[in-house]
């Protein structure tokens, strides 16, 4: 992936927590990372192109094996299955151009 550092340690607690004092948050919310940044193109490619194999192998493979069972929706589980396969940053990015669009 072109890393050259260790990665800081992972973030130990669960979403949405409220009681934090504002030191903690602070340095919870420099270790987030936004992979739509332009300087994670080559990870966020990657991390898509692993994402489109797993998903065919998942949906073609996998839950057609004898003993793989899909509970709920077998439409629902494709859908999120074939979404691995999707760049949420395009999304994203015109959401945002959007709403820099309304705020003029």
């Amino acid at each position: 992936l072109g890393v050259s550092t260790d990665f800081p340690p992972m973030i130990q607690s669960s979403p949405g927590k409220k009681d934090l004092s504002e030191a903690e948050q602070e340095r919870r919310n420099a270790l987030k990372v936004n992979i739509c940044d332009p300087k994670y193109e080559q990870q966020r490619q990657w991390l898509l192109e692993s994402g489109a194999k797993s998903s065919q192998w998942i949906l073609e493979y996998f839950i057609k094996s004898p003993g793989v069972f899909v509970g709920g929706s077998p439409e629902q589980f494709s859908k999120i299955v074939k979404s691995y396969a999707v760049d949420p940053c395009i999304e994203r990015n015109q959401l945002s151009k959007r709403q820099t669009k309304q705020e003029k």
